[in-house]
């Protein structure tokens, strides 16, 4: 009983051979050459079963190079273990009804081995076809076997040799893949020196360069100036010996940066070396100007005493800080650069940022203070325009004003007491010195000296009163 489910596995298993519609193969045709020989045949096939067809990837004695798919012949030989025959195709009725039968050619005689292979998967036959009927002998049946054997063969070269360019060609593809998704010079360099492969960032360079571009086989040492060619050779030798090197080199303004690689094969053995070149100009004197940058800014935060100074983008990571204030804590404030502003600021200090935030990208600026374990900070944050009036960073300058503040109180709380001596001048000390003002003028009328005596009692009593409000006055000015 016919099983589609194996029917589709064998389909499957031939189409990975990748060997229908190929072109003629000497190695295949050899093969069937010599079965006519052997067998005095007129015609020998090597036969591929398809869907629905039978495919000749070798015929000798016809010139056809297919057929349809018949039962009785090469589509019923796969189905045999080993070894298929017809001795009589006219008397045989499963192959009574064939084409090539019935049909001009007058086929009488086919036998045939499949050709099997993983074990159960017969993908076609080999077969030898004669006009007239005949039987193989024992020791033909075995020749025959011993050509399927060498079809076998070829078939299982033919898949390693396809499964090998593949892979070939994957890898260059993802050579290619990888050597052009840079965009710097990546070379590929045998151990003669030889350029194995490149990306067309390297040919660029070059043509600019050296007025043309690097062919696979090209000599690289014809592509580095003269003037770095002997130190390059000693690079290579270092290379070769598994060492990685990187250098640095400029001609005028121009920065380069070289980086050499071995490159090692599955066996650990070095086969070659990645050349890889950078033009670092731009980099260089970003640097330089980071620098310089820096330089200023560092200048800049000696300026905050008690506190620092920060440059934080909009992805609040941190381009710069610095300040006396980190001296306080022993903090190096490089340790920040290149961090998020979270794992800078405290925690209030944050979250008030966070709010700001909005305020910032909308070109305000923005001030506030920050009471943090007795201490006082005040924050002031500006936004920075570039060239495009375009807020993209900001400064956020943190100042410990925590002295300032102490001072602050303790003014506020003199202006208080000043308040309240005066308010005592105003109204203590006036009603006892206006009543020893009118005592006075008693006694300067009165002539009875009783009653003059009792005017001293009064005055001394009032005399002794304003002593006690001139005390209180001093003691509270007194006071811090």
């Amino acid at each position: 009983m016919f099983d589609k489910t194996s029917e589709q596995e064998r389909l499957n298993i031939l189409n990975k051979y990748q060997i229908l519609d190929t072109p003629a193969d000497s190695a295949f045709d050899r093969i069937t050459k010599l079965a006519v020989q052997l067998f005095n045949v007129p015609i020998s096939i090597i036969s591929l079963v398809d869907k629905d067809r039978i495919w000749f990837k070798s015929i000798e004695g016809l010139d056809i190079q297919e057929i349809p798919k018949e039962k009785g012949l090469c589509s019923s030989a796969i189905f045999s273990d080993e070894f298929y025959e017809i001795q009589n195709a006219i008397k045989n009725p499963a192959t009574l009804n064939h084409s090539l039968v019935r049909g001009e050619f007058g086929l009488r005689f086919y036998a045939a081995v499949p050709l099997k292979v993983e074990g159960k998967y017969n993908l076609g036959t080999i077969c030898i076809l004669d006009k007239t009927p005949r039987v193989l002998t024992t020791k033909e049946k075995e020749i025959l076997q011993s050509l399927a054997d060498l079809v076998i063969e070829q078939l299982k070269t033919h898949l390693a040799a396809t499964e090998a360019i593949q892979v070939q060609e994957y890898t260059l593809n993802m050579l290619d893949s990888l050597y052009e998704s840079s965009n710097y010079s990546k070379s590929f360099i045998g151990k003669d020196l030889r350029i194995i492969h490149t990306n067309q960032v390297t040919k660029n360079i070059c043509k600019i360069v050296f007025g043309k571009e690097p062919k696979k086989g090209d000599f690289l040492l014809d592509f580095i100036l003269p003037v770095f060619q002997d130190e390059f050779k000693q690079y290579y030798e270092r290379v070769l010996a598994g060492e990685t090197i990187e250098v640095e080199k400029h001609e005028g303004e121009n920065w380069w940066q070289f980086r050499l690689l071995p490159v090692y094969d599955k066996n650990t053995d070095i086969i070659g070396i990645s050349h890889n070149l950078e033009d670092i100009t731009k980099y260089k004197n970003i640097t330089s100007q980071a620098k310089k940058l820096q330089h200023d800014l560092d200048i800049l935060a000696q300026n905050f005493p008690d506190g620092s100074i920060s440059l934080i983008d909009k992805n609040m990571i941190v381009l710069y800080t610095g300040g006396q204030g980190y001296k306080m804590y022993d903090i190096n404030p490089r340790n920040f650069f290149g961090k998020h502003a979270s794992e800078m600021l405290l925690p209030q200090l944050y979250r008030k940022l966070q709010e700001a935030i909005p305020k910032i990208w909308r070109g305000l600026t923005v001030s506030y203070e920050v009471d943090y374990k007795e201490q006082v900070y005040l924050t002031k944050i500006s936004p920075i325009q570039n060239e495009d009036n375009q807020i993209e960073t900001f400064v956020l300058a943190v100042t410990d004003i925590t002295d300032q503040k102490r001072k602050e109180i303790r003014i506020q709380k003199q202006n208080e007491r000043l308040k309240e001596i005066a308010w005592q001048q105003s109204h203590e000390v006036r009603r006892p010195v206006a009543t020893i003002l009118g005592l006075m003028n008693l006694m300067k009328m009165e002539s009875n000296q009783e009653n003059k005596l009792l005017y001293l009692s009064y005055l001394q009593h009032e005399v002794e009163l304003l002593d006690k409000i001139i005390q209180k006055i001093v003691a509270v000015t007194n006071e811090e």
